[in-house]
């Protein structure tokens, strides 16, 4: 019998702004996400048409909320620098604000509403695509729940069990999140503008100013991964390696070339990682291969 729709889709979101908010802004009370809520409602990063004035107000709203924790932050710094404050040195603003004279705070201000968007929306699809594609498959699903419980045996001092997949080998859940960040765009198209004198490709001539977009959902397309409309995590074991042909040119879900050269997203690890633990809780709560309810 196929199980019902997973109608969660509501509850993602707000699940995944409150992880951003938790590791990005620090922000966990409830008065305050909700607050947040209420800014973002109705914004996308993954829009390609938008009302300016909508997203300027989004803007200047968020950019008021960090100012805010930004100056309790510094205020806090100055009645004692000896006073250990909860959660400090816990989320991205935090480590910025105390990382010396780098940034100031009007750029780490910036920097924070950014990677917070960011990383909220590309969770709230990372999410949803791997709740549709565990709900289609309970093979899968049993398969990623017998690797998190062989995990749980070999690392028993574990907190959690997103504690256990981040100690112990996961393969299969790392194939999973891949195919996950594969099959589904989780962070905006890379795009960059073209500067100087312009150049030539191809048979087009790029003009200075003209915008250059990587269409991702087009790289990962045949020439690169067999069926690729396919949700097929093994497509990443060592036998097949797909995400290597073409010199691995072809797998860019968070940019190009590599992470200390190449133009990739901030979030990607960060990204990455809470996926993969995403997937280890909902796996270690299914049972006989069926999805566990919501509230979870």
């Amino acid at each position: 019998m196929q199980q019902p729709v997973y109608a969660a889709a509501s509850w993602l979101t707000v699940c995944s702004i409150q992880v951003s908010a938790a590791c990005v802004l620090g922000i966990t009370t409830q008065s305050k996400l909700q607050h947040l809520e209420s800014i973002t409602s109705g914004i996308s990063l993954f829009d390609v048409v938008g009302d300016p004035l909508v997203a300027a107000a989004v803007r200047d709203a968020l950019l008021a909320l960090i100012e805010e924790a930004t100056k309790s932050n510094v205020d806090m710094d100055i009645e004692s620098s000896t006073v250990e404050t909860e959660g400090e040195g816990e989320s991205v603003l935090d480590v910025l604000m105390h990382s010396g004279d780098s940034l100031n705070c009007e750029e780490t201000n910036i920097v924070c509403m950014h990677l917070f968007l960011l990383f909220w929306q590309s969770l709230a699809r990372g999410f949803t695509k791997s709740i549709e594609a565990l709900q289609a498959d309970s093979a899968l699903l049993s398969s990623l729940a017998a690797e998190v419980a062989a995990c749980e045996k070999d690392h028993t001092d574990a907190a959690n069990v997103c504690e256990v997949v981040r100690k112990g080998s996961s393969k299969q859940l790392k194939f999973f999140v891949r195919e996950i960040e594969r099959s589904v765009n989780v962070a905006p198209l890379p795009w960059r503008r073209v500067t100087g004198e312009g150049c030539n490709f191809q048979d087009e001539r790029l003009e200075p100013g003209t915008i250059l977009c990587l269409a991702t959902h087009l790289v990962h397309s045949s020439a690169q991964f067999n069926e690729p409309e396919k949700f097929d995590t093994q497509r990443f074991n060592k036998d097949r390696a797909e995400d290597k042909k073409n010199n691995g040119w072809g797998w860019c879900p968070h940019g190009t070339n590599t992470k200390t050269k190449g133009h990739r997203c901030a979030s990607e690890e960060l990204n990455y990682n809470t996926l993969k633990m995403f997937a280890a809780a909902v796996a270690s709560l299914s049972v006989g291969g069926k999805l566990p309810s919501p509230s979870f």
